[in-house]
């Protein structure tokens, strides 16, 4: 590869996520969490006791949800935790 072929791809933009879609990802998370009678600082400690090999320590969840980046796999493992599941439900149009 050649250096212009390097200096091309350091410089592709990286996807940013919606500060909406953001938003939305953390209100759900927050008020699941709320519902559940749990927070940030459980959630963590749960999902540590869980799955041992993780580490999810409350700063790395709490940046997860600034950046919009959490994954579909700790979502449903989050909702597992709590006894719930994953389904679709079709927007309605506004």
């Amino acid at each position: 590869m050649s250096d212009t072929d390097n200096k091309q791809k350091k410089h592709t933009p990286k996807y940013v996520v919606p500060d909406d879609v953001r938003e939305q990802v953390k209100e759900f998370l927050t008020e699941f969490l709320k519902d559940n009678k749990s927070n940030i600082n459980q959630l963590s400690k749960d999902l540590n006791d869980k799955y041992p090999d993780k580490n999810e320590s409350r700063s790395n969840l709490c940046n997860k949800l600034a950046r919009g980046s959490l994954k579909a796999t700790e979502l449903v493992e989050i909702l597992q935790l709590h006894g719930y599941e994953l389904s679709w439900k079709k927007a309605r149009k506004s």
